[in-house]
């Protein structure tokens, strides 16, 4: 068993104290229960629809919730991965709300027989009808409005899960009683990995931060060896590789970025050579970081682009490994993975145009800003925008995701971020337990929701402050008043949620260029390296 470093835990739950809504729906640590009705079903989350339901007599992943207590002597329920349950003016209950308000707050009341029943702020009683529906519409507490405690412990629900194929946990059942919550400020917790320890150097007792390495454009096999070879025998934490979902045919280095399946096969590997990457990697103590795009699929080829009728292809397109791909429609690799132009967001009436555009030179969408969410629904670059609103685009990516995690990926860097919805992006990704997450990140002061809801932010300034100074200051006696004291990169990222790289993809040059940190500057390039690491 092992669990994430303190300084890392943010990039999946907030950490304690840090100003955000206690037990926020990226919190999936510590105790959860379940609520056995009095027909014998459990209630539970419906997936897809986000209702509350309560048509099963399984105790599964669904049917699991966390109690978390308020102050005003309310409680909250929190179904993991989904969202706070709320009590719908509708009466129906909907688990998808991101932060308690009055409709998601319930006072737990305690029946004679062991017991609890839910009251909600509609001053109504949540009740199991038979047939599996629940709704909030009961004026007194009956046989219907009673619900057994069947509590469980997390962790160890996690532990089984990954030594079998299906979760078998141990389930106790009990009268919870008031002040028997969960712990909302539980640490992540994760079997994947063991995370290296927050102190070393010599005597041991040196504060140190993860080190990755970014194998771009590497191939499987070699990404492999090097994990056994160099990088765990020397330390290194984890490797970050380029997307690893099918893409569009092609040499350049952006074609990797222009997903066309979610099939496994890319221009690094097969399928099978990158899962035995990942594994060879992790016996080497070595994490896996993936580059995952679910901002947008690839552009079409030019055949998919010429005006149709309905005796022509639509998706005349073929990706690295033959996926067939046309204009905002992929085939898909797997089946599940198949979208059509409905998808995507597009103008009313014509799902074959975008309903918008984001690109250079000002990235932005009619407001001053990014981070307000003001192009998410825009193409990038002209790349279709997923609907990630829609309940079968949300199935399309957690299936991804879910494939990647199982197969032993513990970190993730969220392509596109600020194009992306964030309470879209935590739903899919914060039903695991990732060890870390990161975002593509430039210069924007963060709002506080992204940090929160996704992860750390890529913080790139930092590194340009080193570069520029090491490399282009002729002034040495200026480096006592600046380049020692270079405080922080992008205004507003503290570095407990900052990820500082000194060199990325995005800022590549053909030839050494003396202010852009590249191995292709020489001895200057270890100096700005061994500057970072130190600092």
């Amino acid at each position: 068993r092992c669990s994430s470093r303190v300084s890392l835990r943010a990039s999946a739950a907030p950490p304690a104290g840090a100003g955000v809504e206690v037990g926020s729906p990226v919190d999936d640590g510590g105790d959860t229960v379940s609520f056995l009705s009095f027909h014998g079903t459990y209630l539970q989350v419906e997936r897809v629809l986000k209702v509350v339901v309560a048509n099963s007599k399984t105790d599964g992943p669904d049917s699991r919730f966390q109690i978390l207590p308020n102050a005003d002597g309310t409680v909250a329920l929190l179904a993991p991965g989904s969202g706070y349950v709320s009590a719908q003016p509708s009466f129906a209950l909907i688990a998808d709300r991101p932060e308690v308000g009055g409709w998601e707050k319930f006072q737990m009341i305690q029946n004679d027989d062991g017991t609890v029943s839910f009251k909600t702020a509609h001053g109504l009683y949540v009740s199991a009808r038979s047939g599996g529906v629940v709704l909030a519409s009961s004026g007194a507490i009956q046989a219907w409005e009673k619900f057994q405690v069947v509590r469980h412990n997390l962790r160890n629900a996690m532990r089984e899960e990954s030594n079998t194929s299906t979760t078998t946990t141990t389930t106790t059942t009990t009268t919870l009683q008031l002040g028997d919550e969960v712990n909302p400020n539980a640490s992540v917790y994760s079997d994947l990995c063991e995370f290296q320890e927050g102190t070393g150097g010599r005597g041991g007792r040196d504060r140190r931060a993860p080190i990755f390495v970014k194998l771009w454009e590497w191939n499987y096999n070699d990404i492999a060896r090097e994990c056994k070879e160099y990088l765990g025998p020397n330390g290194f934490d984890a490797v970050q590789v380029s997307p690893v979902a099918e893409h569009k045919r092609g040499a350049q280095w952006w074609t990797k970025y222009q997903p066309i399946s979610f099939g496994l096969s890319t221009r690094s590997g097969s399928a099978k050579e990158f899962r035995s990457m990942v594994a060879d990697c992790r016996a080497a103590g070595v994490q896996v970081v993936v580059d995952l795009i679910l901002n947008h699929i690839a552009t079409p080829c030019d055949a998919a682009r010429r005006p149709s009728d309905d005796d022509v292809d639509v998706a005349p397109c073929k990706g690295w490994n033959g996926s067939t791909y046309g204009n905002r429609r992929i085939s898909g690799a797997r089946g599940w993975d198949a979208a059509r132009p409905e998808f995507f967001h597009h103008k009313p009436g014509n799902p074959l145009r975008g309903l918008c555009g984001v690109g250079a030179p000002s990235y932005l969408c009619g407001s001053p800003v990014t981070t307000d969410c003001s192009c998410c629904k825009c193409d990038l670059y002209g790349l279709p925008d997923w609907n990630t609103e829609l309940a079968e685009v949300a199935e399309i990516h957690y299936r991804h995701v879910k494939e990647l995690h199982d197969l032993g990926v513990t970190m993730l860097r969220v392509d596109a971020a600020l194009y992306e919805d964030v309470g879209e992006v935590s739903r899919t990704l914060n039903r695991f337990p990732w060890d870390y997450v990161y975002m593509e990140w430039w210069g924007e002061y963060p709002v506080g929701l992204h940090d929160k809801y996704i992860g750390q932010y890529r913080d790139v300034a930092l590194t340009w402050k080193i570069s520029d100074t090491l490399a282009s200051e002729k002034n040495l006696s200026k480096f006592a008043s600046g380049i020692f004291d270079l405080g922080q990169g992008v205004f507003g990222i503290p570095d407990e949620k900052a990820m500082y790289p000194i060199a990325y993809h995005d800022k590549r040059t053909d030839t050494a260029v003396q202010e852009v940190a590249s191995y292709k500057n020489g001895l200057e390039y270890h100096q700005q390296q061994k500057f970072l690491m130190a600092a």
